[in-house]
């Protein structure tokens, strides 16, 4: 990803990873522009669609986990944009709040992971944002 090859940005480790992982050959890279520009990755697991959107120089990552008997991927994929649509909305914060009271309800799953990064180790904040999204996309 030459975006990120210098490393500049605050999460440019998190972006070069899920582009890495990304399975480009069954999903294309999407990008998005509001609220920040930012990339919409697709890493599939046996049992789920799991879309995760990253977003330049932000603090979190964004996850949402469908599951296959559900959903085919182009579904899942529709209701991921349905879902940042809202978020457009609403904005990423009141969204978290919406899905905490009706997750349940919902036929998928939500995650963010938090990557703040200090100036002290970034090294470890990296490598613990890496082993919490490997624990949600199993």
């Amino acid at each position: 990803m030459v975006l990120t090859n210098d490393y500049t940005h605050r999460n440019s480790k998190q972006l070069s990873f899920l582009a890495k992982s990304h399975l480009v050959k069954e999903e294309v890279v999407y990008l998005t522009l509001s609220p920040s520009f930012g990339f919409v990755f697709y890493l599939g697991s046996e049992n789920n669609h799991h879309f995760v959107w990253e977003l330049l120089n932000t603090n979190a990552t964004y996850i949402w986990s469908l599951a296959r008997n559900i959903f085919s991927r182009a579904q899942a994929l529709n209701e991921v944009n349905l879902v940042i649509s809202q978020i457009h909305q609403c904005g990423r914060n009141e969204y978290k709040v919406a899905y905490k009271e009706q997750g349940r309800q919902l036929n998928f799953a939500f995650h963010t992971i938090d990557h703040h990064l200090d100036k002290t180790d970034a090294t470890a904040v990296f490598e613990s944002w890496v082993t919490e999204l490997r624990a949600i996309i199993i």
